[in-house]
């Protein structure tokens, strides 16, 4: 096997990655603000029939900041990764040969090989090759030619790595 394509900078693939490393735990992050935001409103409901103390605001104020910052945590993530990640706004050659994974760019060169990939996810967009719990090979799909993805599917299969949807 031998794939090569040069992955262009670009913020949405930058959003695309964090979105699904961390999907999981933005979503239990989203949740809790919401369930904390329902809290509040049933604070205010019970503030209004039984009075206002300064420990009711100071713990409704509280909530609220609280319940706020969990519901945009996610975006704040993406932007703070793409602001203060200098990988982020490189253009990278990639080459997927029976050896490994190598990926070429500015600042530096990385090298994965396929014994230390874990797991392979493909999503619409990409293929996602598991190298940690937090640690990806991004392909885009729409840069792998049909009978790119077509080969890399099938290797990927015969060395037990199939790919799995998210």
């Amino acid at each position: 096997m031998d794939i090569r394509f040069v992955l262009p900078a670009g913020d949405e693939r930058i959003t695309r990655l964090v979105r699904f490393l961390y999907g999981r735990q933005f979503r239990v992050v989203r949740v809790c603000g919401a369930i904390l935001l329902v809290a509040v409103a049933a604070l205010v409901v019970t503030m209004a029939f039984a009075g206002v103390t300064a420990t009711d605001v100071v713990v409704l104020v509280g909530a609220i900041v609280i319940a706020v910052a969990a519901l945009g945590y996610p975006a704040w993530a993406e932007r703070h990764i793409r602001r203060t990640q200098p990988w982020a706004a490189q253009s990278w050659r990639y080459r997927l040969g029976d050896d490994g994974v190598e990926i070429t760019g500015a600042p530096a060169t990385q090298y994965f090989a396929w014994d230390g990939i874990q797991r392979a996810h493909e999503t619409p967009d990409d293929v996602y090759l598991l190298v940690g719990r937090y640690l990806a090979v991004q392909l885009p799909k729409h840069l792998l030619g049909a009978a790119d993805l077509v080969e890399l599917r099938a290797f990927l299969a015969g060395r037990g790595l199939s790919v799995g949807s998210r």
